[in-house]
């Protein structure tokens, strides 16, 4: 990629809603602090932190809330709410590093996987049965919500589903072996697609400034 460089700073079930937790057991907002403070210092390049949130949030978390601790629950309050924090920290962000680009990645669309086997044999949540429909509708109405709050708050904004999807079903080539893309699987990378549909669409973003 020439002179720009990627950094992946993944953490395993990150959630959207734990950033602004005091009582996250990952404290992943506090990595998140550390990095920026590290590259802050770094006059010498054009710094970019894109942030990328929401898919535990809306593929586990609230399902363990419904089904496992019977919480009353509506879906769109759900989003809603935990994206107007979300916005927020980025905010804070912004103030706090005014030298670093912040940019906002969407939720990918689900992979095609029983979730349902999912849920019970990860954490033994049992869920009525959950169609794929209605996974990608979910995920769509995230989007949709995260983009407009990023628009009012003149925040960058991309997501992947154009790229990535066909008549609201997954493309084949982006098609993995468990919950995530081919590409992003837990175990093992399968293949790049993944990752060349993500770069390039960044990189696009990046350079039209």
């Amino acid at each position: 990629m020439g002179n720009i460089k990627l950094f992946n700073k993944y953490k395993s079930s990150a959630s959207m809603r734990g950033l602004t937790n005091d009582n996250s057991s990952l404290k992943y907002k506090d990595d998140i602090l550390h990095e920026l403070n590290i590259i802050n210092n770094n006059s010498n390049t054009q710094n970019i932190c894109v942030m990328k949130f929401g898919q535990v949030d809306i593929e586990y978390n609230i399902y363990n809330k419904i089904y496992k601790k019977n919480e009353n629950i509506d879906k769109q309050d759900f989003y809603t709410n935990g994206i107007k924090n979300y916005i927020l920290f980025i905010k804070s962000l912004k103030q706090s590093f005014p030298t670093i680009r912040f940019i906002v990645n969407g939720v990918n669309m689900p992979n095609i996987y029983d979730i349902q086997k999912y849920m019970w044999n990860g954490w033994g949540i049992v869920t009525p049965f959950i169609s794929y429909e209605e996974q990608y509708n979910n995920n769509w109405l995230f989007n949709s919500i995260l983009q407009n709050e990023c628009q009012k708050e003149n925040i960058e904004y991309f997501d992947l589903t154009n790229e990535t999807t066909d008549n609201k079903t997954l493309k084949s080539e982006f098609k993995g072996k468990d919950n995530h893309f081919s590409g992003a699987e837990f175990h093992q990378i399968y293949n790049k697609n993944t990752y060349r549909v993500f770069t390039n669409k960044l990189l696009n973003i990046v350079n039209n400034v």
